[in-house]
């Protein structure tokens, strides 16, 4: 029944879906040029990604909203915002400056929210996260315990305004500060190929022999790429 449900909301969209992981499901494809991708996992987590040439670190979420992962990943605090058009946002930029530019923008400032606050009112938590490479919208946890609704006119809207955001975003001034996508951003963007390898070694045979076994996962992934 998930598995229709989500396939009705993602594969209008030009995208192709398949199993992640043990019980979750990714839909992968190009939209506009781009590389799109969708993750589905126990959390609830929703993920998607789109692609963009932007190698910086960005993020926001609702005050209340914001989890100390977020925080973390830029290991600062949030952006002190005089813009009374953004208040209720937390706001975190390795490039303080591009970030408040892009913020400058009162589109940016409307896809942003409407992100935030739009379709997925099922989701605790949510966040618009830029790191090098990709757009992301992040809804994370139901309100309601199992109970969440993906539609298909809340998937088209959401890509439609990650695609803006994406395009005003790099419409700016590049960024001075840049980074590198990280091991684990590298991981989901491929699949995460090794992680479900590694898991399955796990619940089958135990923690102990995945040390063991990790090798003869990644060997593997190797040899079929």
């Amino acid at each position: 029944r998930r598995k229709r449900r989500l396939d009705a909301a993602f594969t209008p969209l030009g995208l192709e879906g398949e199993r992640y992981m043990l019980t979750g499901r990714q839909y992968r494809g190009t939209i506009e040029g781009r590389q799109a991708r969708v993750l589905f996992y126990r959390g609830p987590m929703l993920e998607l990604h789109l692609s963009t040439p932007l190698q910086t670190r960005f993020g926001v979420a609702e005050v209340g909203s914001t989890t100390p992962a977020l925080a973390h990943l830029f290991g600062r605090d949030p952006l002190d915002l005089d813009d009374p058009d953004s208040g209720g946002l937390r706001v975190y930029a390795l490039d303080e400056s591009w970030a408040r530019s892009l913020l400058a923008a009162a589109d940016a400032r409307r896809l942003i929210k409407r992100l935030l606050t739009g379709g997925g009112g099922w989701a605790l938590v949510k966040q618009v996260v830029l790191g090098p490479g990709s757009f992301r919208l992040r809804l994370y946890r139901s309100k309601h315990l199992f109970k969440y609704e993906i539609t298909p006119e809340d998937a088209q809207q959401w890509i439609d305004d990650l695609l803006a955001l994406a395009q005003t975003a790099e419409g700016l001034p590049a960024p001075t500060l840049t980074d590198e996508e990280s091991t684990g951003e590298r991981l989901v963007r491929s699949g995460g190929a090794v992680r479900v390898g590694l898991l399955i070694v796990a619940l089958l045979v135990g923690v102990p022999t995945c040390v063991l076994a990790g090798a003869a996962a990644v060997f593997f992934v190797w040899t079929i790429q």
